[in-house]
């Protein structure tokens, strides 16, 4: 063979095992353990590391969410007040609140900044609330007869109809009426046939008869003038018309035609058209300011632009527990019908403070007072186009008016138009961040 002819041998590389797949049931087995093993080890250890992972990753974020929290917590923190008050009313709530814009004619104009003076009076006590309008109870009135009878005849036969006083009403048969008139007419003819005659005794025939009739008649409530027409005629007619006792609006209608009455059977219900009763309530806090006897303006939805003159006419006793308000009736002419029972009613009761003290009061408009915080803020005209910011010390109010106690002089001029906008000149002259209008002194 020939040396130099090499043949090349391929040689294979070692074979390796064959590796087979793991049987599925093994592998679902194996998954559950390590599920089971997590379910029970992360909620021990979670609570543990997440506070050193988070510390590790974003140690510096902890610090802007803390005062993000804050913020969210007191819309005022971080705002500062010209002057360097803090409307949180932390640190320099003592400071005073000052403010001072400076304006030229044509600036105030563009603005429509309007100030008044401070005045010095009694705050009217003003209580607004609505009422329900009702029957004056007290002209309430039931029609009876204290006879028996018979209904004949309706002369008023509808509900709501306006009578007069002595307007007929119906018509009633009544055997008792008849026999007491009869009687009457008898005793009179009887008396006059035996007038003069002498008596046992030396007495003479007296009206002793007539007498009798005419007081059952009177205690009838028949009028005298029936009675008299009766004894001139010398004929009872069978029917008697029973008149309307007083005027107003039939409320109810209680006998039909034919129906058989007794002594004291309602028939008919009357009120009154004028005066009405506005019944309303009022908050607890007002009741001490509410006094019998003061006047009332009524104003009702159906007469815009109206409005009817009332007065105090009952305070209630009592405080209804629920609602926590008290019950005042106030009586209102109406002569002319207009106001309604049933009708809704805007009442407006106002009464001079009883407080001496109330007399010596500084007033002000309510739109002249700004909310700064936990503060009052008013601002004060010193000169013309020259305002100052200053807090006050609010008391009571009533309307448009509002009463201060401090800070303020019976004479001194108040922003009461373009408060707002005064502020934010202030700040743009100071350049502050103004005061806090979340909340405003209305």
């Amino acid at each position: 063979m020939n040396a130099e002819h090499h043949s090349s041998v391929r040689i294979p590389p070692p074979a390796l095992p064959s590796q087979a797949p793991l049987p599925r049931a093994l592998l679902r087995r194996a998954l559950g353990k390590a599920s089971r093993v997590a379910f029970v080890v992360l909620p021990v250890i979670l609570p543990v590391i997440l506070p050193l992972i988070l510390s590790g990753c974003g140690g510096g974020e902890a610090e802007p969410a803390a005062d993000q929290a804050v913020t969210a917590a007191d819309p005022h923190a971080g705002h500062v007040m010209p002057g360097g008050a803090d409307p949180t009313g932390q640190g320099a709530m003592e400071d005073p609140w000052e403010a001072e814009v400076e304006l030229d004619p044509d600036r105030l104009t563009a603005l429509g900044i309007r100030s008044v003076a401070a005045v010095q009076g009694s705050l009217p006590a003003s209580v607004r609330v609505t009422g329900s309008v009702e029957w004056d109870e007290t002209r309430l009135s039931t029609v009876t007869l204290r006879y028996g009878g018979y209904v004949e005849r309706l002369h008023v036969a509808a509900e709501g109809e306006t009578v007069n006083a002595g307007a007929p009403l119906l018509d009633i048969y009544s055997p008792e009426l008849v026999a007491a008139l009869e009687e009457l007419v008898s005793a009179v003819r009887l008396d006059d046939r035996l007038s003069g005659v002498a008596r046992p005794g030396g007495a003479t025939t007296g009206p002793g008869l007539e007498e009798a009739a005419r007081r059952r008649l009177a205690a009838w409530e028949i009028p005298d003038r029936l009675v008299e027409e009766v004894l001139r005629s010398e004929e009872v007619p069978r029917t008697f018309t029973v008149p309307a006792p007083s005027g107003g609006v039939v409320l109810e209608r209680l006998v039909q035609v034919g129906e058989r009455i007794s002594a004291g059977t309602p028939l008919y219900r009357l009120a009154a058209r004028s005066p009405v009763w506005v019944e309303a309530r009022i908050p607890e806090g007002h009741m001490g300011s509410v006094r019998e006897g003061d006047l009332a303006t009524i104003e009702l939805p159906a007469y815009p632009g109206r409005d009817w003159a009332g007065r105090v006419a009952r305070v209630y006793p009592e405080v209804d527990p629920v609602s926590r308000t008290g019950r005042i009736r106030i009586t209102v002419p109406s002569p002319g019908g207009e106001v309604r029972p049933g009708m809704y009613a805007t009442v407006s009761v106002e009464a001079p403070s009883g407080d001496p003290a109330d007399a010596s009061a500084v007033l002000i408009p309510r739109d002249a007072v700004i909310r700064a915080g936990l503060r009052d803020v008013v601002f004060v005209e010193e000169h013309p186009g020259h305002f100052v910011g200053r807090e006050v010390t609010l008391g009571g109010s009533a309307g448009d008016l509002v009463q201060v106690i401090a800070g303020l002089r019976a004479g001194e001029r108040v922003v009461a138009r373009g408060a707002f906008l005064l502020d934010a000149e202030s700040r743009i002259q100071t350049g502050g961040s103004g005061v806090d209008h979340s909340q405003m002194g209305h």
